[in-house]
């Protein structure tokens, strides 16, 4: 997998999840606005039942690494869990990462690649990414999860991040409960 770059064109992402990315903008709302609206991506058409192209939505997220580096990218990972769709049972951090390929695809349709998740015997929570994201927005993302006020076990998690280029796996993050 390559960062960026989706595989199947005609994949989707539901656009309560793009919009969140404006939620990392925080105080420069109509910058993100601007930046999405330079690939296609209307806001006011970003309703929960919406559907986006996900190779415009990486799109506009590269032109937002080049001019802003990875930092903006980690905070959009860490508020789009605000906006995914994700089952009521699924009420724990554990729960929410071990399920973490299928809320993917709850969110997306067409091939955008996978989470790949384990459990060690230690506790640890071993997740490696094989989607087109960058790798910044899935680290952010799980620190978002790992850190959920509405999940059972948040904050009882250090999350670790190691870059990975091992076939289509571009990152390995690990979730490891404290203490």
């Amino acid at each position: 997998m390559v960062e960026f770059v989706c595989k199947d064109p005609q994949a989707t992402v539901r656009g309560a999840n793009v919009k969140a990315t404006l939620a990392g903008f925080q105080t420069m709302q109509s910058a993100g606005e601007w930046l999405i609206r330079q690939h296609g991506i209307e806001p006011d058409q970003l309703t929960p039942d919406a559907r986006v192209p996900v190779q415009a939505w990486l799109d506009a997220m590269r032109q937002l690494q080049e001019r802003s580096g990875g930092r903006l990218l980690e905070g959009t990972g860490r508020a789009i869990i605000e906006a995914a769709h994700f089952p009521p049972e699924l009420d724990s951090v554990e729960k929410v990462v071990m399920a973490l390929d299928t809320i993917y695809y709850l969110n997306h349709e067409g091939d955008v690649g996978h989470y790949h998740v384990q459990r060690e015997d230690d506790g640890r929570l071993v997740v490696e990414c094989s989607t087109p994201y960058p790798r910044a927005f899935e680290h952010g993302l799980l620190q978002g999860i790992a850190a959920h006020p509405r999940l059972s076990g948040a904050n009882d998690y250090t999350v670790g991040y190691e870059q990975l280029d091992e076939g289509d796996r571009t990152c390995r993050i690990t979730l490891t409960p404290k203490g």
